[in-house]
């Protein structure tokens, strides 16, 4: 049971970003204002507005996929062989979403030319 609860709160959050999307407000949405203030003209704009539905919508996957190899690992493999795979495939799952979430995003920004300082090749 103890290993079980983590599964269960993975479940619970890819409801909460699944479920943001279907209420037309994407939870990304409101996080990326954390981490990079939008204007509302650029917030508004629909390429940002896709975006943010999804990366919501891989995020809520993300969820989904996390939970469901753990458990799958949790029911199937040793206690010790879990507790060391589960760190190594949780951590290989999220650096993924995040490249795909970085490279999505920059290219959303390159096509609505929003990114201004150009890198010299």
């Amino acid at each position: 049971m103890y290993f079980l609860q983590p599964v269960v709160g993975t479940l619970a959050l890819a409801v909460v970003f699944l479920g943001s999307v279907f209420v037309g407000r994407p939870i990304i949405g409101r996080l990326a204002h954390d981490f990079c203030p939008l204007s509302p003209e650029i917030a508004n704009r629909p390429a940002v507005l896709r975006l943010f539905s999804g990366l919501t919508l891989l995020w809520a996957g993300v969820h989904l996929l996390s939970a469901a190899t753990s458990f799958g690992m949790l029911v199937s493999l040793p206690t010790t062989t879990f507790v060391a795979l589960k760190t190594v495939v949780s951590l290989a799952i999220t650096i993924s979403a995040i490249v795909l979430t970085v490279s999505w995003s920059i290219r959303t920004a390159q096509r609505e030319d929003l990114i201004f300082a150009r890198v010299a090749a």
